[in-house]
């Protein structure tokens, strides 16, 4: 990890090193076939835990309460492309 000037960007590179690993979980087969998906969906709502906890999203929600707002909100409710 490169060594940053600011909280910002060391959030900002912490994130884009957790989708790169999400990213090589779902690229990377197993044995069966099978991908690592419980490892990136760990990834991924690590992701959402984090930017959740920079945002305001109201009160009493929780941090992954995230999802429910845009871009999340909209992403999650579109159908899966292949």
């Amino acid at each position: 990890m490169a060594q940053q000037q600011t909280i910002k960007g060391l959030g900002t590179e912490i994130v884009e090193e957790f989708l790169t690993a999400a990213r090589l979980c779902v690229e990377t087969r197993k044995g069966d076939g099978g991908i690592l998906g419980y490892s990136a969906i760990l990834l991924l709502l690590s992701i959402a835990d984090a930017i959740g906890h920079g945002l305001d999203v109201g009160s009493g929600d929780t941090r992954l309460a995230v999802l429910k707002h845009p871009p999340f909100r909209e992403l999650l409710a579109s159908p899966v492309r292949s």
